[in-house]
């Protein structure tokens, strides 16, 4: 089902309007690092030049341990955060506050469920700025 989630994201986050990486470590050289399951910056202006954080889960247990685990760690960049699941795995009403919620149909691409409110966001340290850089270059 990654493969699934994976494939939708590449799709609605893609270059030339967004700037775009899995696995985005908090902290640059860290291997214990808490990470966002993607990051995705506009690069336009249609796009708003927006930094959305993304967390792939499949199910509610599975919310809680994010909020725990990355909320504070990479989010704390980004002006939007957004739970991605697999339709119909979780419903709207379980998701914390602060947190949007796009669903993944099989097949058939992406749509947002809930807008994610904007956050107020910290200027991205050098160290964030290479850590997005490298994640967005990996193959």
């Amino acid at each position: 089902m990654t493969e699934i989630l994976e494939s939708a994201i590449r799709k609605r986050y893609a270059y030339p309007r967004y700037a775009f990486a899995f696995d985005v470590p908090a902290v640059a050289g860290s291997s214990t690092s808490r990470s966002a399951d993607a990051v995705a910056v506009g690069l336009t202006w249609e796009t708003g030049h927006v930094v959305t954080g993304l967390e792939f889960r499949f199910c509610c247990k599975e919310l809680e341990d994010a909020l725990r685990d990355t909320a504070e760690a990479v989010n704390q960049y980004c002006d939007y955060c957004n739970f991605v699941v697999p339709e119909p795995v979780v419903q709207e009403t379980e998701l914390p506050d602060g947190w949007g919620f796009m669903s993944v149909v099989w097949k058939s691409g992406m749509r947002l469920v809930r807008q994610a409110p904007e956050l107020l966001r910290l200027p991205w340290p050098r160290e964030f700025v290479a850590v997005f850089a490298k994640a967005a270059c990996r193959p």
